[in-house]
């Protein structure tokens, strides 16, 4: 009996060595980042090269390639004393690409001096398990300044002509000028809005541009303006897509998204629809 009761607890063992779960590494990996972070904080040569493999490399937002653990070490604390400042990594992602190799990526950021702005960046570490499995170690580090967006191009000519007559109508909304809204729109167009009621139902309204017309007054406070809007053209019709915000009394009333259909007729552009989301909540600068 104790035979087999010594042999059972000896597998018992070998299967919990040899079955670490995925939870249990993510944790570990995320550990061996914490500890790194802590490292650089203490400045301590030592803990930190704990860390890497033997040859173990390392690529900066500057272009510098450290190569090998002692290039890796000297060049991060090198790091730390010319740029001074509270470091923060949290990882993402944990993504296992064999059993004993890992990708970890995330957010880096470094708190700058008092009133500057912080740097951030991301971050990607490359894990091995060590030989003999008892732990991660980093193999290498990857770290990035993420680009800014590319630049919209510029608006063509016929981008702005198409967008004159939509400038057109929320001149003529402002001044409460029904005529003047009339001359850029086909009547019969169609207005149609789309939002919540107060009880959070959808209230979808639609009405013509001449129904649409006579409900417009005179309201010197009302104010509606788009921002980034994508223009789309193709011959004789276009769209007009666009974010705005509409302010009454220089305060934000609404805001939402406005889809413009508009037809060029002899040589001049009106819009034929307009489709708009409208919330009350959640608008810029509100």
């Amino acid at each position: 009996m104790r035979v087999l009761l010594a042999i059972g607890l000896c597998c018992a063992g070998i299967v919990h060595a040899g079955a670490q779960s995925p939870m249990t590494d993510d944790a570990a990996i995320k550990d061996v980042v914490r500890r790194y972070v802590d490292a650089r904080e203490k400045r301590d040569a030592n803990l930190l090269a704990a860390l890497f493999t033997a040859d173990a490399d390392q690529l900066t937002t500057a272009g510098e390639w450290r190569q090998g653990r002692d290039n890796v070490v000297k060049g991060g604390l090198a790091s730390s004393e010319a740029n001074p400042g509270s470091r923060q990594i949290t990882i993402e992602r944990v993504r296992f690409v064999a059993p004993d190799l890992a990708l970890a990526d995330g957010r880096y950021e470094i708190a700058g001096a008092a009133g500057a702005p912080p740097r951030r960046m991301r971050t990607s570490f490359v894990m091995v398990r060590s030989a003999d499995a008892s732990e991660w170690r980093i193999a290498a580090i990857r770290n990035m300044t993420p680009a800014d967006p590319a630049p919209k191009p510029p608006a063509t000519a016929d981008a702005s002509v198409v967008l004159a007559p939509v400038n057109a109508l929320f001149a003529a909304f402002e001044a409460g000028d029904a005529a003047a809204m009339l001359r850029h729109v086909y009547p019969d167009g169609r207005v149609t809005a789309s939002g919540l009621r107060g009880d959070g139902a959808s209230n979808l309204r639609q009405q013509t541009w001449t129904q649409f017309a006579e409900r417009v007054k005179p309201e010197r406070a009302f104010q509606e303006r788009i921002a980034d809007p994508e223009i789309s053209i193709d011959g004789d019709i276009a769209v007009v897509w666009a974010p705005f915000v509409v302010r009454i009394g220089g305060k934000v009333s609404n805001c939402g998204v406005d889809h413009f259909d508009l037809v060029r007729e002899a040589g001049a552009w009106k819009v034929m629809n307009l489709t708009f989301s409208s919330r009350t909540t959640g608008c810029p600068a509100q």
